[in-house]
């Protein structure tokens, strides 16, 4: 199941994405990177398949911009800012679920989009 969440600058997307990590030594390491969308979805992309996997692959946890213990898999919300179809000039941005202060705001965002879709629905 894909949510998207609107931000009034990024459309972050809760649809299943996982990194799975390890420890080596003192560093922590992306080992891979789980896409639920294999046959489409909104991060698929015709020539780099899936656009988390490309960026997570190519720039690896400095697309990181969350806070939370490490532990062998990650489920991430992502944001691709920038056009989908330009991956090249995109930037993409992922945040752990496990992040405290984002899943707050995810709750209290999800609960607010909620609310102004019954109200809309209502008119």
């Amino acid at each position: 199941m894909s949510t998207l969440i609107n931000d009034s600058e990024m459309l972050w997307h809760n649809d299943g994405h996982k990194l799975f990590l390890q420890i080596n030594k003192s560093e922590l390491e992306i080992i891979d990177v789980y896409c639920p969308n294999t046959a489409g979805g909104e991060c698929r992309h015709e020539r780099y398949g899936c656009v988390v996997e490309f960026f997570v692959t190519r720039f690896g946890l400095d697309c990181n911009v969350g806070v939370c213990p490490a532990k062998e898999s990650l489920t991430i919300c992502w944001s691709l800012v920038g056009d989908k179809y330009d991956v090249e000039a995109a930037q993409l941005w992922f945040v752990p679920l496990e992040d405290d202060m984002f899943h707050a705001w995810l709750i209290t965002k999800t609960n607010q989009d909620k609310e102004d879709l019954d109200i809309r629905g209502l008119d």
